[in-house]
């Protein structure tokens, strides 16, 4: 089951779920351009996440694209949702 609220942040939304490891998914809707665009999203947030992936909380982390972004804002966005995840983990 999902968390009450997601984390929202710019052009993300974070969905965070109890779990033992690390599990992590992404999801950018049709509305965000054709295949390739949305396909060039996930490459994009998968690799900032790797970047970034011991400043967010264990469990099971699902991402999703509001609208599109290029990459410094998805950085920004990332690295706001990380905080507010600890924030809201005490």
């Amino acid at each position: 089951m999902l968390q009450e609220s997601p984390v929202r942040s710019g052009a993300i939304a974070a969905y965070l779920t109890e779990g033992d490891g690390r599990r992590v998914g992404f999801f950018v809707p049709k509305r965000i351009g054709n295949a390739v665009e949305r396909n060039r999203h996930k490459r994009h947030m998968r690799e900032i996440y790797r970047k970034m992936k011991m400043k967010f909380p264990l469990g099971n982390i699902i991402f999703q694209m509001r609208e599109s972004a290029g990459w410094d804002e998805l950085c920004k966005d990332f690295e706001d949702c990380a905080e507010r995840f600890a924030r809201r983990s005490g």
